[in-house]
């Protein structure tokens, strides 16, 4: 009887090779993803000063992360990496259980017309969350604490992730036969730096099932900072203190420097207040950005399209600031919150598009 006990907890994984190899793994449920990885090395030993990540459905996975929470039915894939050890924390960010627990908890809402809303409290700071995965904030180039608990300040010459990719149907698990039809990211940020495009960027879940890139989408970008057409990334840029403020959205849908009415306040003339930058992500593509300044009555939106968001896969979001803006002049990142509109699993297909804000 033991023996069939053992049985049933063994777990049968499927390794895959970037060079095609294959090897099954059998280890068990109360193991670790850091034991099948010895196990694969044992049959495909890999060059001194390397490592063996391991990623699935999309995910990097640590050593610690929990055999029993892997998809059997999915193959995982191996790929040997030189990554630092904090390139390899941000990658399986996703797999924090911090994340899973604040989208277990979000509220229910009602926002104008929008009938039903899933409400996620403010993210944790990606510092934080390193942290908390044993690895060293000091180490993330670029990305620092703000002079404000909760706030970063950003200087780097490369996208800073502030927020992985994320399953949201862990926002249904309380909402039987419900969808979601859009995700809104709201994002808080400002700087000193002038004439340096600054923002916000979105970058769609390697799992996405479409992409809209393919079907003949403008691209745009003004300067090839941070954009490129052979990734679908979406990065809105303005420029605060500049006249009309310059805001543009580089990448596929994306448009040229705009006024956008209103002259938005650098952080020092604004007294350490953020502007809010808000995305309306539809699951058909069709979606919306809005920015509300520091002043009363600022606000200007505009619609785009591009596929970032199916339903199910959050897109991960990222701090950008061209050139790394200019010294002692970060951009200054505060509240990063989400929320999810409801739909019918019935009604979804007729549903789509009708809750996006008119721009």
């Amino acid at each position: 009887m033991e023996d069939e006990s053992v049985a049933r907890d063994d777990v049968d994984l499927k390794v895959l090779m970037a060079n095609g190899r294959a090897f099954e793994i059998s280890v068990q449920k109360s193991q670790a993803v850091g034991d099948v990885r010895e196990k694969v090395e044992i049959q495909h030993p890999i060059p001194p000063a390397t490592f063996l990540k391991l990623m699935q459905n999309g995910q990097v996975l640590l050593d610690v992360f929990p055999v029993s929470k892997l998809d059997p039915s999915q193959p995982m894939f191996a790929v040997v990496a030189r990554d630092t050890r904090t390139e390899i924390l941000l990658q399986a960010a996703g797999t924090f259980e911090g994340y899973n627990d604040l989208l277990q908890k979000a509220q229910v809402s009602e926002d104008g017309e929008v009938q039903k809303m899933l409400a996620v409290g403010s993210m944790p700071s990606i510092l934080a969350v390193l942290e908390e995965m044993g690895g060293n904030p000091e180490e993330f180039v670029g990305l620092r604490p703000g002079a404000t608990e909760g706030t970063l300040e950003f200087d780097g010459e490369d996208a800073a992730l502030l927020v992985p990719s994320l399953d949201a149907s862990v926002l249904l698990s309380k909402q039987p036969g419900a969808a979601i039809s859009h995700i809104i990211i709201t994002a808080q940020v400002n700087s000193d730096a002038f004439n340096r495009g600054l923002g916000i960027g979105i970058e769609p879940s390697p799992l996405l099932d479409e992409t809209l890139a393919d079907d003949g989408l403008p691209f745009y970008t003004y300067n090839d900072l941070g954009v490129t057409k052979k990734k679908n990334i979406s990065i809105i840029k303005f420029h605060p203190g500049m006249i009309g403020g310059e805001l543009r959205l580089e990448g596929f849908g994306g448009w040229h420097n705009s006024d956008i009415g209103f002259t938005p306040k650098n952080w020092t003339d604004a007294g350490g207040k953020f502007h809010t930058l808000e995305f309306w992500l539809a699951i058909d593509g069709e979606n919306k950005f809005q920015i509300t300044g520091t002043e009363e009555g600022q606000v200007w939106a505009q619609n785009w399209k591009n596929k970032l968001f199916d339903g199910r896969y959050l897109p991960s979001v990222f701090a950008w600031i061209d050139l790394g803006g200019l010294t002692n002049k970060p951009l200054h990142v505060g509240q990063i919150t989400m929320k999810a509109v409801l739909s019918s699993l019935r009604d979804e297909e007729s549903s789509k598009g009708k809750q996006t804000p008119e721009g």
